[in-house]
Parts: structure tokens; sequence; C-alpha cells
């Protein structure tokens, strides 16, 4: 862990976005080039290493401790807007709405999948088959996806999907086995009358925004008042509970609440 400021050297290009995986960064600029930095031993930063045993790849993975703060060139023939990380994985968003990820297809971490290759694993911009994206959040091991079409500035006909793990709801609510994941985007119902504006991905959990000021949250854990966590699998509109909520983001095992002051 670094416990000081350390200086990456851009290399001369200006950037406009960045996004933070657990041992990855990915960096846009502002003419949409995308850069990476880290750990790569999924291929989130999309350079695969060419050792084919286990011996050699595994002193290719320690490699990269060698080099971590160099910024490293990521091909991309499409325009991206939008990027995020997640633990082994990369979301890329691009201008026509069209989603590409980079890293493991898998969206899980198994310590004895570590060193392993998959070959699901994605080395180049591997594009996910969706409706016209307009938002990605990303968790650490799932990603949520909102799709629509602005029509004057308000967003129309938006659906909510998700891709990834599920073990603690915080796809969809509904728990599968810790090695099942979805590998094909599914759609997600919230029971809202509202339109989904914006969404939110926590490590085992999601939120999402309505046009009607309400915040649906699940997944991960909540207290069930006698000292115990409960898997949180209900969407539930949080609002309900009685505070206006500004804004809302989270973190890898908390959530910050922005809420009004009457």
């Amino acid at each position: 862990m670094c416990n000081r400021t350390v200086k990456i050297d851009c290399k001369g290009y200006k950037f406009k976005d960045i996004a933070a995986g657990m041992g990855h960064i990915i960096a846009l600029t502002h003419d949409n080039k995308i850069f990476g930095q880290g750990a790569n031993v999924k291929g989130q930063l999309g350079k695969a290493f060419k050792e084919s045993n286990d011996k050699k790849y595994y002193r290719g993975y320690l490699k990269y401790y060698k080099s971590l703060l160099e910024l490293s060139y990521i091909p991309c023939k499409h325009k991206i807007t939008q990027i995020n990380a997640g633990q082994y994985h990369s979301m890329l968003l691009s201008n026509e709405g069209e989603v590409y990820m980079l890293g493991s297809k898998r969206f899980r971490d198994l310590t004895s999948d570590l060193l392993s290759r998959e070959i699901s694993d994605c080395f180049m911009p591997t594009k996910i088959e969706l409706p016209k994206v307009v938002e990605i959040a990303t968790g650490s091991n799932h990603t949520l996806f909102l799709t629509g079409i602005y029509f004057i500035n308000c967003l129309e006909d938006n659906e909510l999907y998700g891709i990834g793990a599920n073990e603690y709801g915080q796809l969809d609510g509904e728990i599968i086995h810790y090695r099942d994941v979805e590998d094909v985007p599914r759609k997600i119902q919230v029971k809202t009358e509202g339109r989904i504006v914006r969404i939110k991905a926590g490590n085992i959990s999601s939120c999402v925004f309505t046009d009607k000021g309400e915040v649906w949250y699940w997944g991960g854990f909540q207290s069930d008042g006698a000292g115990f966590n409960l898997l949180n699998t209900e969407i539930e509109d949080i609002t309900k509970r009685g505070e206006k909520i500004i804004d809302f983001d989270m973190g890898y095992g908390h959530d910050v609440l922005l809420t009004e002051v009457e």
C-alpha cells in the first residue's frame, strides 16, 4: 500500500477522466486515448502476457511490480467517453452508446484463479451486446448499464441492465451461487413509476436515482437490529425512510449519503 502521494508520468497527455480498480487504473485523455497503469493479471489493461506455462506466467505476473508507475497506452479504435474499473476488469463506453470490456469475464475474485488465464479473459476491447447505453457503473465484480435515448435533454425509453456476480444480491436482488455469474447482461426491474436517471455500483451493492427523487438500493448487508448482518436482497426505495437524498456514492465497504437539511 502506498502511504504517500506519487506522481505518475503522464507523457505529456492531459487527462479528463480516471477510474481505479483493485490493482489498476485506467485514464482517458481529452483526445479520447486510453491509458492504464498497475496490475494486468487478467488483461484489464489490455496487454496479454506471452508466457504460456504456469511457472513462466507467475514470473510474468511479478514483473508488473517493477513498473507500477509506468503509464501504458491501451489501443482502442472506438471513441470512448466514459471509463469504469472493477476488481479484475475495465469497462469502456463509446460515443455510439456501445460498451467494451477488458479483463476477466468471470467477474469474480477466487484466489485459486489468480494466476490462471481463462479463455474468457479479454485482452482487447470486447463488445457487450446491449441497447444504446448512456451510463455505466462498475462495482468489484458486477456492472450496471443504463440504456436509453436522449430527446431534448430528457432520457427516454431507459432501462437498467446488469452483468456479473450476484452472490450478495448486488445485481438484481436474486442471490445465486458464488461461482455462478451472469456473463450476459440481464434486465433489472425496479418498481418505480419514475425514470432512472443515474446509477451507482459499490463493492457488493447497487443504487439508482429516479426523476421522482427516489433512491433505490439493493445488495450488500443490513442490520436486523439485534447485532446481526443480513443480506439485503430487496430493491428498496430508501427515501421512504424520511430523508431527501441529494447525492449518494458507494465505496468498497461503505456508502455515503448527502441529505437536504430543512
